[in-house]
Order: C-alpha cells, then structure tokens, then sequence
C-alpha cells in the first residue's frame, strides 16, 4: 500500500503540475487575444469616426445648398461626438489589456513593443462542427485528459483511505540459527 501511495502521489504531483502548466498557458492566450482584439477595436472605431467625418460634412453641404434638415446634421455630429468618446474608451481598455499581457510575460507594464499578429489567421477560420468539437476534446485536449487523471488518482486515494481503516497485522520472526555450539566437536 505504502508504494501505491507514492506512485498515487507521484501522479497527483504531475497531474497539478500539468493543470498549472496549462492554466498558465491559456492565460497568456487570452490575454494576449484580449489585447489584439483591443487594438483593433480602436482601429475600427477610428475608422468609424472618418466616416462619420465624412457623413457629418456631406449634410452640412446639402443643407448649406437647401436640402436636408437642421436636425439630421446635429445627429451626424452628436453620433460623431459619442464615437470620439467610444475611442477613448477603447484606447484606455487597449492599454489596460496591454499591460496585463505585458504582466503575465514578464515585461514591465508600459513595454509597447509590437504584438505578432501573424498567426491570428486560424483563428478566423470557418468554425468546426459540434461533433468535431467533442471528438477534438474527447481526444486531445490535455485539461480533459487531466480531470481524467484526477478522478482515477482521487479513486486510488480513496481505495488507500479505505485501507487505512483496517487493522494492520504485522508477523515479525527470524528463522535459522540463532547460537552455535562452540564446544561440540
């Protein structure tokens, strides 16, 4: 029993230090995601204030020439005003999620070094089947494989728990000679 619960410990170990490894790992994922995500954002609305710029000069002109109302230029301009306030928002929740990013790396806070991008592609790929989902988790998935794992190692441990409750017999002998005869001859 003593060396099943070394072996059962030995596991438990590997199996904790694994789910550390992994829970570390999709952290910096998603924060990373986070943060690329976040700067894009920031882009989008930029993008989405030029445009209402542009929207926002287009009704002043036709109502500068008569056509148009006063109301549809103060809500072009109002609507600008609120995506202006959105970007700064945005920027601020870019930085936030940057310098976490930047937190679980290591590197100080305020590093702005320019996030690799390159292999985002696949996560914008067609989304697969929910079949194909389950046989990938079924299958691959090392946080699966590691509850898995920590229900066989808690059933080894309950087997030991239960073994610890009987009585421990113990036969203790010595067999062979125990004093020789120094005067037969």
């Amino acid at each position: 029993t003593a060396l099943r619960m070394a072996k059962t410990q030995e596991r438990i170990t590997t199996a904790q230090s694994l789910a550390t490894r992994q829970n570390i790992q999709s952290n910096v994922v998603d924060l990373y995601i986070g943060a690329v995500l976040a700067q894009a954002k920031v882009q989008v609305l930029k993008r989405s204030v030029a445009s209402q710029e542009e929207t926002v000069k287009s009704l002043e002109r036709n109502f500068a020439n008569g056509a148009g109302a006063k109301a549809q230029v103060l809500l072009a301009r109002s609507k600008r005003i609120s995506v202006q306030q959105d970007i700064i928002s945005a920027t601020r929740d870019a930085q936030t999620a940057r310098q976490a990013f930047n937190r679980i790396l290591g590197r100080p806070s305020d590093d702005t070094m320019a996030l690799d991008t390159n292999g985002l592609s696949q996560f914008e790929t067609q989304a697969p089947s929910r079949q194909e989902i389950l046989k990938t988790a079924q299958n691959q998935r090392q946080d699966l494989k590691t509850v898995r794992e920590s229900r066989a190692l808690l059933e080894d441990l309950a087997f030991i728990d239960k073994a610890n409750y009987y009585p421990n017999v113990a036969a203790i002998g010595k067999f062979g000679f125990l004093v020789t005869d120094q005067n037969a001859s």
